[in-house]
């Protein structure tokens, strides 16, 4: 196998960003708001501490799908 998709949610998705297993990124972002302290994070997981320490993507592109965008890029090491 070289590749795997993974389509979760927050939690499954977190585990392979604390575990830098993430090399590629498609994201679907829909232009609504929906706030609240309670409101959930797209990728769970213990996070960063610094935004420093945030990843970064590259050869990126944005595509617009309707009223949606497509973020696609490569995690830049």
């Amino acid at each position: 196998m070289t590749n795997v998709l993974v389509e979760g949610g927050s939690r499954l998705l977190g585990s392979f960003f604390d575990a830098r297993l993430i090399d590629e990124v498609y994201a679907f972002i829909a232009p609504k708001l929906i706030g609240g302290d309670q409101a959930l994070s797209p990728i769970g997981g213990e996070g960063i501490g610094e935004m420093s320490e945030a990843l970064r993507l590259e050869g990126m592109c944005v595509e617009s799908f309707g009223e949606d965008l497509l973020v696609h890029g490569r995690v830049k090491r």
